[in-house]
């Protein structure tokens, strides 16, 4: 179940415990980029910063078979990691579907890594998966657990 909606659309009222807090999709898009690129300065020089744009295609390709806007156009894939792109994608959404897809993708990306490495050293190399929680079926704790991640 979603949280209830503020009335602008780029807000989102995320209810807990009594307490509301506002968690607009452009922090989400902000805190994605960054953990991102965050991911790609540690896994660099393990993998190689080839291994870690292929790991991120991969993982956009896979989140948008669940959230078509986040599978960007072909011109994207020429560059490496377009984090840029990937923000403006992410803020054009409503605050639900922007923490929604972040997750995912995030969650996409650490599964991929752990599919190569095994999953104890895509955790020591990256940390826990964020959205370890089912991304469909409870998206209240994922977005409680982004905006710990990410401070917002």
């Amino acid at each position: 179940m979603f949280p209830p909606k503020s009335p602008s659309k780029n807000k989102l009222m995320v209810v807990q415990s009594g307490a509301s807090a506002l968690l607009p999709a452009l922090n989400v898009a902000a805190g994605l980029s960054r953990s991102l690129l965050d991911i790609l300065t540690v896994l660099s020089p393990v993998i190689g910063e080839g291994g870690v744009v292929a790991l991120y295609q991969r993982s956009l390709d896979i989140s948008g078979r669940v959230f078509p806007w986040l599978a960007p156009p072909e011109e994207c894939y020429r560059g490496g990691m377009d984090l840029d792109g990937l923000k403006l994608l992410v803020a054009r959404q409503i605050d639900a579907v922007a923490v929604a897809g972040a997750a995912l993708l995030l969650k996409t990306f650490h599964d991929q890594l752990a599919a190569l490495v095994g999953a104890e050293v895509a955790r020591q190399l990256i940390g826990a998966s964020p959205g370890a929680e089912s991304v469909v079926d409870d998206r209240e704790k994922i977005a409680a657990r982004i905006r710990r991640l990410w401070g917002v």
